[in-house]
């Protein structure tokens, strides 16, 4: 991938993200499949930080300077490294984005097909649309995470993680 794609991808992931993130009235969340699905154990997924519900200052402290830090208006902070997009709220991590380059703990990678996903991370899955984009996901009810694949055309275009905390209302 040249450096112009790997730029475009990554502010793509960021837009993404937001619009993924952000309120509406329809919006389906993880938390709508949790009495659907049985879950996962997640909590394999690397993300190269040592806890959840760290501040922007913690993050900088383990990780060093981002490449880009952006503001969205509802106040969602996304920090950006090579590797992965923190998205904070409130002030604290909840919720990831992995980079096109870097695979889940299962070795999915942006650009994988869809059965790539369900071979790796089985048939407990769930499916819902938001924005007009599919999204493939899996939950870990015990440490209340949900891992989702946005998916384009059967391919993977956008890999989320995100803790249950990230869709309860404030």
């Amino acid at each position: 991938m040249t450096r112009r794609n790997t730029w475009l991808t990554a502010l793509m992931a960021i837009g993404l993200t937001m619009v993924l993130i952000s309120c509406g009235a329809e919006r389906t969340t993880p938390l709508d499949y949790t009495k659907k699905v049985n879950g996962i154990d997640l909590s394999g997924e690397n993300w190269k930080l040592s806890d959840w519900g760290l501040t922007e200052q913690q993050v900088i402290e383990e990780r060093g300077q981002p490449r880009r830090r952006s503001v969205v208006k509802d106040g969602t902070v996304i920090l950006d490294y090579a590797d992965y997009q923190y998205s904070l709220l409130g002030g604290h991590v909840q919720g990831y984005t992995l980079m096109p380059q870097q695979p889940t703990a299962g070795g999915v990678k942006v650009g994988d097909a869809k059965s790539r996903v369900i071979e790796k991370y089985g048939k407990d899955y769930y499916t819902r649309e938001q924005n007009n984009y599919q999204i493939l996901g899996y939950l870990d009810k015990e440490n209340e995470l949900a891992l989702e694949f946005v998916l384009d055309s059967g391919r993977v275009t956008v890999i989320l993680v995100s803790e249950f905390a990230m869709f309860q209302p404030s």
